[in-house]
């Protein structure tokens, strides 16, 4: 465990500090990740969301081979003969 001293500095209507390198490396914590904010007896506890994994049924629900095999793929196509 390594402790480093930081102050609390104001950022626009809200509070903020800077995190060592060492210490986010560490705790797998990387520029854009987003983490919780936990108050716990006093003290603050900073953990590294995990990404919620898409289920198959959803993956299949946004892609095109779902709306291809559901016929909506051919109906919304455009006119590309003599088939207007």
């Amino acid at each position: 465990m390594t402790a480093h001293v930081r102050k609390i500095v104001r950022m626009g209507q809200s509070r903020g500090l800077t995190l060592p390198a060492e210490i986010c490396r560490a705790a797998g914590i990387a520029i854009g990740t987003e983490v919780t904010v936990i108050e716990q007896n006093g003290q603050v506890l900073l953990a590294p969301l995990q990404p919620k994994r898409e289920s198959f049924a959803a993956r299949m629900a946004r892609s095109k081979v779902a709306s291809v095999r559901a016929g909506r793929a051919l109906v919304d196509a455009p006119s590309v003969g003599r088939e207007q």
